[in-house]
């Protein structure tokens, strides 16, 4: 590094001193400026070199440059989306409509008597009857604070082997005490639905109901219903039943029972399954 103005004046000045002195007192006097030239000097560098320089100008045009340090800091802040309140789902309302509570509750075997005008059997109460019938039973039970659907029902009969194979079947099974192929599921009424006749000569016949028209159809306002019969070739494993609204056709209620092994001139043992 070179001397500033201020150095070569100090500098000039000592000489200057010590050249006059040296004329004036002799060389002792010169000796004494001498010396104290070459400490002025000496402090004068000193303090030049203890000054702090300035701070260099790239400092300040990099911080200006670097976008993070101007940054505002709120703009840096995430907002988090999970933490904002969420609108919950409004849960559906219970359904209101009534549905039917329709369930088995037992078959057995019974003794019952035609009437040729209903075209219907009736249980007899004394096991004195013309004919032996298989039958299921089902009711439409009522549950405290619900309202009960009463719908009319008809009912589809399968009947398989032990390969679980179809033997026959009936679209629209044959009730007790009624003279229609369907029957209205009144609270607490119960239904009886016949899954066998047991035939003079000791086969196991099927019964079901056909509607037809006839001239006085008119003055009931609807079709007659015919029962009818057919006996069951094949030996039955198990009866499928299911009972369908007669409105809609939609199924209520399935309900499979297992045959036991039954001998010819007999009715069956039927078992629900679970």
């Amino acid at each position: 590094m070179g001397f500033s103005r201020a150095d070569w004046i100090t500098v000039a000045v000592t000489l200057i001193l010590f050249g006059l002195a040296y004329y004036l007192s002799g060389p002792k006097a010169a000796f004494i400026c001498l010396a104290l030239g070459i400490v002025i000097l000496v402090a004068t560098m000193i303090f030049k070199r203890e000054k702090q320089p300035p701070a260099p100008p790239s400092q300040s045009v990099q911080q200006k440059a670097n976008p993070s340090i101007t940054q505002n800091p709120t703009q840096t802040v995430n907002v988090n989306i999970d933490s904002q309140p969420r609108t919950q789902p409004t849960p559906a309302a219970p359904s209101t409509e009534p549905r039917p509570n329709i369930h088995f509750v037992g078959a057995r075997v019974i003794d019952a008597y035609y009437v040729d005008d209903d075209d219907t059997f009736y249980e007899t109460q004394d096991k004195v009857g013309d004919h032996r019938l298989a039958i299921a039973c089902f009711r439409n039970d009522g549950i405290v604070g619900q309202r009960i659907q009463q719908p009319e029902v008809k009912a589809h009969i399968i009947y398989r082997d032990s390969e679980g194979q179809e033997i026959t079947d009936v679209p629209r099974g044959a009730w007790m005490e009624t003279a229609k192929d369907h029957v209205e599921f009144a609270i607490g009424k119960k239904s009886c639905l016949i899954l066998f006749l047991l035939s003079n000569q000791g086969t196991l016949q099927k019964l079901w109901r056909e509607s037809y028209f006839h001239e006085h159809s008119w003055m009931s306002g609807g079709p007659s219903y015919r029962l009818n019969y057919a006996a069951i070739s094949g030996k039955i494993a198990s009866i499928e039943i299911l009972l369908l609204s007669e409105a809609s056709g939609a199924a209520i209620l399935q309900t499979i029972f297992d045959v036991e092994d039954y001998k010819e001139g007999e009715l069956p043992k039927l078992t629900v399954r679970p």
